[in-house]
């Protein structure tokens, strides 16, 4: 199974291979994931009863089951994930990347579904920036890197917001009310290091707005290919093509085309950040995902750890602001149910279910993670789930045990 989702383990045991200074990175990054996914949805919600209720004796307890459930695929390349566990919900960690990923697509797509998109004009953008594999060696100068980046993606912002401006001088938009723009930041790795770049999608019903684009687009290429040392006067006309894409036309009919060709690039171009699920085969011959990172090569990981926190990943204007957000999802057991379609239940183990003890389920997974954690990765599903019975027959046992010596009376010393 893949270990994208574990890479706790990975990185605790490269660690011992390495410098003193990498070794000492990979073990700080190692403590700051392990939290996440370290206990149950339930026994966090719990602990914030108890503390709340010393001031308040009247709140009612969290309605939440305790559980913890593997899903996955039995295959060598299937995804290993955890249900019933409280997580982070950072894009960085490999734990929550995929499910912030999937659900924000989703989102993207039932809000793209319901609009009109005849007459529409629709442009792809790919902002990028030179690098070498040195500037991937440390957080300092890969945020340099991402610091240039964000430059372009500034201009954009500033240039989009212009467009509906009635006041002062420049171009602007004749179909202000048509406007929308959605960019992710994606980060993959290859032979010049970490490679951060914007996929951007402009959508309007004006052609002078494509061409205003264009031009805007094609400045700003300049000043990062000359900024990049490029000795012509301008990116090359095939690295551009493949950075200005129009996709979509109101020429090329309406209604339905253009709503498959609108949903196609939100599934397959702007919602691939970090997420190695989307990625083809022959993509992955000349770059990685930050989470397929093995070996000497995870230093590149703790890098993209380091100096991503705290940067935005997702930006959306004009017509876009509709899409919903991930803050608006009530609960963390809700944003669970959207990845429950996506694989199979492997094993799931329910306090409810089993008529357990409050905390058993809790305790249960605490005392084997570790273990769970090093191993699962390379079972098949029906290994894991073999072992985790294997592992709770053990446990409920030694409880069992342990609650008849409570039952029993004190003897009286001889």
């Amino acid at each position: 199974m893949s270990t994208k989702h574990w890479i706790v383990a990975a990185l605790m045991k490269q660690a011992l291979l390495e410098d003193e200074d990498t070794a000492k990175r990979m073990r700080e990054i190692a403590h700051h994931l392990n939290v996440c996914g370290s206990t149950t949805i339930w026994d966090v919600a719990n602990r914030g009863y108890l503390k709340r209720r010393k001031t308040n004796p009247n709140i009612l307890p969290p309605n939440i089951g305790e559980t913890v459930e593997w899903r996955g695929e039995d295959s060598d390349k299937g995804r290993l994930s955890l249900l019933g566990l409280a997580r982070c919900h950072r894009v960085q960690c490999p734990l929550c990347s995929y499910v912030q990923t999937i659900i924000r697509r989703d989102f993207a797509l039932e809000w793209a579904k319901k609009q009109d998109w005849s007459g529409y004009y629709g442009v792809f953008l790919t902002f990028t920036v030179s690098h070498k594999l040195s500037d991937s060696e440390t957080s300092v100068r890969f945020k340099k890197t991402i610091d240039k980046l964000n430059k372009s993606q500034s201009k954009y912002s500033a240039w989009f917001n212009n467009l509906f401006n009635k006041r002062g001088v420049g171009y602007r938009s004749s179909c202000p009310d048509s406007l929308g723009t959605l960019s992710s930041l994606e980060i993959t790795f290859g032979k010049n290091g970490l490679h951060p770049h914007f996929h951007t999608m402009f959508l309007t019903k004006s052609l002078d707005d494509v061409e205003k684009l264009r031009e805007f687009f094609r400045k700003d290429r300049v000043r990062v290919w000359k900024e990049g040392g490029g000795s012509l006067l301008r990116m090359p006309d095939e690295n551009e093509d493949k950075s200005f894409v129009v996709f979509l036309t109101p020429n090329e009919g309406v209604g339905v085309n253009a709503s498959e060709k609108v949903l196609q690039y939100v599934s397959k171009g702007l919602f691939e950040t970090l997420s190695p699920v989307t990625k083809d085969e022959q993509r992955e011959q000349t770059s990685k995902s930050i989470f397929k990172l093995s070996g000497h090569d995870l230093r590149y990981f703790c890098t993209f750890f380091e100096a991503t926190k705290r940067k935005r990943f997702y930006r959306a204007g004009g017509i876009c602001k509709g899409i919903s957000k991930l803050k608006d999802k009530p609960k963390d057991r809700e944003v669970e149910e959207e990845i429950r379609s996506k694989v199979e239940s492997i094993i799931k183990i329910s306090a409810e279910e089993y008529d357990l003890n409050s905390g058993f389920v809790t305790e249960f997974y605490k005392r084997n993670r570790k273990e769970f954690e090093a191993t699962f990765p390379h079972l098949s599903a029906s290994e894991i789930r073999q072992k985790t019975l294997e592992k709770w027959l053990q446990f409920s046992m030694g409880k069992m045990r342990f609650m008849q010596k409570r039952r029993q009376p004190p003897t009286l010393a001889g």
